[in-house]
């Protein structure tokens, strides 16, 4: 009898033990089938290229802030690899190369963007149209929402409206009082339309690539610069041109945009993320940023010793004499590349004086 028992109790034992192994075999497939799942499950990679650095406010107020946003409003589904500093390609490049896939996402600013299809949009960089970096945007805002359909993005979508950097000023490596004093400099610029401004002044307008600024002015490659007062703080420009020109001379609208391609290819909830939940993030925080780093910038010229001056009416008007010239010349080329020039510059004047400015000569 007990060993009846004994030899039950033993079957009983290996038909347990065989359960056991059953169901462990079970869920470790099933463990294993959801890894696979999972793993098969490719993130998106985007690929981003600014022309800015890491020192560069945007990169801590706008650049890095959108990463993080993409791949925490896509619940990692994307995710974007994000290259500051130009190393994909140079900032007058970006339609090109954003259209062409050499990356995934750019800065566009209008002031490299003669050539482009944006071209319409460059009457906003225009000298001399805007007082201050409030009035630009509403402007901007106006201008751009009226006038989408005279803009042929074929090869990438916008990620948003523009935004107008803060106005530029005149730094250099001794005092400018006069417009006398910059005749012969050799004097940075940022785009096309404020060289032709620097050779109504009698100078040599020099482009450079922005990292190159701080170096040719300290060896005397130039004598001064048109740049951003945000922009230049970030690059530490005043410590060898600490003579500044507090003149609202231009500003560079900038913009992202991603190639058509790739945007076509997401999913549609992801879409969905960029068209309603990403896309007033870059314009609002470009705007943010610009907009506190202006005080911010001024005050460490200051601090460092920088001499601020501003022009006498008298001055101020000789320095924006060359302008009627550039607003003149924008027209004849809108016309000349198919565009109404007249009727964009008109709307463009109409915008600005819903807004209170003045125009400063006839047109």
């Amino acid at each position: 009898m007990n060993k009846k028992f004994r030899m039950k109790a033993f079957i009983f034992f290996l038909f347990v033990l065989l359960l056991t192994a059953c169901s462990s075999s079970e869920d470790e497939t099933t463990e294993n089938s959801s890894v696979n799942s999972k793993s098969s499950e490719k993130q998106i990679e985007i690929i981003m290229g600014t022309p800015h650095s890491t020192s560069h406010h945007a990169h801590k107020n706008v650049y890095t802030p959108w990463v993080d946003l993409v791949e925490e409003k896509t619940n990692g589904k994307a995710f974007v690899s994000y290259h500051p500093n130009g190393t994909l390609g140079k900032p007058a490049n970006t339609m090109t190369d954003a259209g062409s896939g050499v990356y995934d996402v750019g800065i566009v600013a209008l002031g490299y963007e003669f050539d482009s299809t944006l071209f319409p949009y460059t009457v906003l960089t225009l000298p001399f149209a805007f007082p201050d970096i409030d009035v630009a945007k509403k402007v901007i805002d106006k201008y751009v929402q009226g006038h989408q359909d005279d803009v042929n993005l074929d090869k990438v979508i916008s990620l948003g409206g523009f935004t107008p950097t803060d106005p530029y000023i005149i730094q250099s490596t001794k005092p400018i009082k006069t417009v006398e004093d910059v005749k012969g400099m050799k004097i940075f610029v940022p785009g096309d339309t404020v060289a032709e401004i620097v050779k109504g002044w009698g100078a040599t307008p020099v482009s450079l690539a922005t990292e190159e600024l701080y170096q040719s002015l300290e060896r005397g490659v130039i004598d001064a610069a048109v740049n951003s007062a945000a922009n230049s703080v970030s690059w530490k420009v005043h410590e060898v041109a600490p003579y500044i020109v507090d003149i609202s001379i231009s500003n560079n609208p900038v913009s992202m945009v991603m190639n058509k391609t790739l945007y076509d290819s997401l999913p549609d909830d992801v879409k969905k993320i960029f068209d309603n939940e990403l896309i007033d993030f870059m314009p609002n925080a470009f705007f943010e940023s610009y907009h506190k780093e202006i005080d911010r910038a001024m005050n460490e010229f200051k601090e460092s010793g920088a001499e601020i001056s501003k022009l006498s009416p008298e001055e101020y008007a000789k320095f924006m004499k060359p302008a009627k010239g550039v607003w003149d010349a924008w027209v004849e080329e809108a016309n000349q590349k198919g565009y109404d020039g007249n009727q964009l510059m008109s709307d463009f004047i109409e915008t600005l004086e819903s807004e209170g400015v003045v125009i400063p000569f006839e047109m």
